[in-house]
């Protein structure tokens, strides 16, 4: 979970509840895109939806 510049812990979090309509995916690869790792070092920017104070529930 990104928690603010520099800031990311691993966490266990509950698996979301399907909801009608929607599907699961089980990915079988997964990375990390160039905008995160600029936010990590960046820290947020207005409008990401993400701070210390508000991280986002899934990253």
């Amino acid at each position: 979970m990104y928690y603010g510049k520099e800031v990311v812990r691993l966490k266990d979090v509950p698996e979301p509840e399907r909801k009608p309509g929607t599907i699961k995916i089980h990915p079988a690869f997964t990375g990390i895109c160039g905008s995160n790792v600029h936010l990590y070092y960046g820290g947020a920017v207005n409008g990401s939806g993400n701070s210390p104070d508000h991280p986002h529930p899934l990253t």
